[in-house]
C-alpha cells in the first residue's frame, strides 16, 4: 500500500515537471484512479507540448529495479513508433553502466533526448518548495547581458 502511495506521489512531481515544462496534460492523467494501478509500466505517460504538437515526451517506469540496455532498445522503438523526441525514465535504484552508455549513444545517434530521474528524486518537487525562487528561462538578450557583465 505504501508503495503505491510512494508512486502516486513520485508521478505527481512528474506531472508538475511536464506542465512546468508546458507539456499539455490531459485530465485522466492528473486524477489518475487509484484502482488503475496494476503495475510501473502502467504508469506511462505520453505528452505533447503546448505550442508544438510535435515535440512529445514519453514518461516510463520500468518495472525491474535496475534497467538494462534492452529495455532502453524497447523505449526507443517505442518513443520511434510514435516520434517521439524526448523521454523520462524513471528508475527504482541505478541503470546499469552499459545501459548508461546505450542513453548516451541513443541521443548522439537519433538525436533524442533520454532523461533519467531515480524515484528517490522526485519524492519531492524542489523547484515548487516555497524558498526556491520561480525558474524562468532567459532570452537570448538577457542571456548575452549575464554573460557580458
Amino acid at each position: 500500500m505504501e508503495d503505491i502511495n510512494r508512486l502516486l506521489q513520485i508521478r505527481k512531481t512528474v506531472l508538475q515537471m511536464l506542465s512546468d515544462r508546458e507539456y499539455i496534460i490531459t485530465a485522466y492523467e492528473q486524477e489518475y484512479p487509484r484502482e488503475s494501478f496494476v503495475s510501473r509500466e502502467n504508469l506511462t505517460m505520453y505528452c505533447v507540448k503546448k505550442d508544438d504538437p510535435t515535440d512529445s515526451i514519453y514518461v516510463f517506469f520500468p518495472d525491474t529495479p535496475k534497467v538494462g540496455v534492452t529495455q532502453i532498445k524497447k523505449y526507443v522503438d517505442i518513443m520511434k513508433d510514435r516520434q517521439a523526441n524526448r523521454a523520462i525514465i524513471v528508475v527504482q535504484q541505478n541503470i546499469t553502466p552499459f545501459a548508461k552508455q546505450a542513453l548516451a549513444e541513443f541521443s548522439q545517434e537519433k538525436k533524442i533526448t533520454l532523461e533519467q530521474f531515480n524515484e528517490a528524486e522526485l519524492l519531492v518537487n524542489i523547484t515548487h518548495h516555497q524558498l526556491v525562487p520561480k525558474h524562468i528561462l532567459l532570452t537570448k538578450e538577457e542571456k548575452l547581458e549575464l554573460l557580458t557583465r
